[in-house]
């Protein structure tokens, strides 16, 4: 991935009059694919789990225990929503709730080995489905392919903030 080194300059003096109705819808198309292909890899492993839980898990897995604030504040959610949706987590086996041993009043977050198993899974899948699609490209053009991908990913990050960046299940 290209190094997030400085905010991006602007190529136009409005950004707006440079870009056609075509490229946004171009980008729309590829953005749909992707997301398609989260939805799908997702499916095939877990047809019970939602796209939010499954980010939980994959910043769970990335980043180890996390109280319930940071785990709200990766996924971009409230605090209440988070404690619905690790309730629903827990019951199914995928997080444990620890006591913090550094401050025993609070709960950390902990993926299960079943969550990391099937966030490995999941990844898998789609590491897979991207190979296929990466192979019905000639060689030369995967260069240019993965540097226009790539762009508009950095550029979701200086608009949005890096949580857009964490692992959703569509990257």
């Amino acid at each position: 991935m290209l190094p997030m080194t400085g905010r991006p300059e602007l190529h136009a003096k409005s950004p707006q009059a440079a870009i056609s109705d075509e490229q946004v819808e171009a980008l729309m198309s590829a953005s749909k694919a992707l997301a398609g292909l989260a939805v799908l890899s997702l499916s095939e492993v877990n047809d019970r789990l939602t796209l939010i839980q499954f980010r939980a898990l994959v910043l769970l897995t990335d980043a180890g225990p996390l109280k319930g604030v940071q785990l709200a504040r990766g996924l971009g959610v409230s605090c209440s929503s988070v404690t619905r949706l690790c309730d629903r987590l827990v019951l199914d086996g995928l997080i444990r709730r620890n006591p913090n041993p550094a401050d025993r009043r609070e709960v950390l977050l902990t993926p299960s080995q079943k969550a990391e198993s099937l966030v490995e899974q999941v990844m898998d899948r789609r590491r897979r489905d991207l190979r296929r699609i990466l192979s019905l490209l000639q060689p030369a053009d995967r260069i240019p392919v993965i540097a226009a991908v790539e762009k508009p990913a950095h550029g979701a990050g200086w608009i949005h903030g890096d949580q857009i960046l964490v692992e959703w299940p569509m990257a």
